[in-house]
């Protein structure tokens, strides 16, 4: 039986749990696909965080096997997404969602001002390699972040993205979540939850891109 990934959405500390779907994830070697079926979109809570709270640093490495900080993109903004590649259905949701707002802020993102970040919540399936083919064969322009174990432990748990293991199942359960971060590198906004927020989420860059 492969690894099987399941979803858990919800707010923090206060989490619904609904399962993405009990399909088998690919092997490592398969082409990984953005699959956008998911039923009842609905965000279940868009929070506008208060102005002066730090986005943690981090260090994790890209799909081209770079090493990478937070401190290392901080100056323009960050749209930062949980998701992982060998997801059935609502993590597609999201990465369809950053390849939206990469259209429609085209010019922020080829400048530089605006930078999307996904970090996995599957890092022992998501390896640089197969992170590379997710991302060239959407077309995104995102950095997509892994890294061991203990690493991705800690930025789940700076960002409030809850993790937790079935082991009679093999099951991994994580938060969906969405963080905007400003150009002085504060949390500015959350979005926890099954959605597909374009709407929201082009107001609120707009916003961002407008203060820097």
């Amino acid at each position: 039986m492969g690894h099987e990934v399941l979803c858990w959405f919800g707010i923090v500390l206060l989490v619904g749990v609904q399962g993405c779907g009990g399909s088998e994830a690919p092997p490592a070697e398969e082409e990984p696909k953005l699959n956008l079926e998911a039923a009842g979109k609905r965000i279940l809570e868009r929070k506008e965080l208060p102005i002066g709270m730090p986005a943690p640093d981090f260090e994790l490495v890209d799909q081209d096997g770079k090493t990478v900080t937070l401190g290392d993109l901080r100056g323009p903004v960050i749209g930062i997404g949980f998701i992982y590649t060998s997801c059935p259905d609502v993590c597609g949701l999201l990465a369809a969602s950053f390849l939206d707002i990469e259209k429609q802020f085209v010019e922020a993102v080829d400048e530089g001002d605006l930078q999307l970040v996904l970090i996995t919540t599957d890092p022992e399936t998501d390896v640089p390699e197969r992170l590379k083919k997710y991302t060239d064969g959407n077309g995104g322009k995102w950095r997509f972040l892994t890294g061991d174990m203990a690493a991705c432990e800690e930025v789940w748990d700076a960002y409030g993205v809850q993790r937790t293991v079935n082991p009679s199942a093999d099951y991994v359960y994580h938060t969906y979540k969405i963080v905007l971060i400003d150009g002085d590198g504060n949390m500015r906004y959350e979005f926890i939850g099954l959605d597909d927020p374009e709407a929201d989420l082009v107001r609120d860059l707009t916003f961002l891109l407008g203060e820097s």
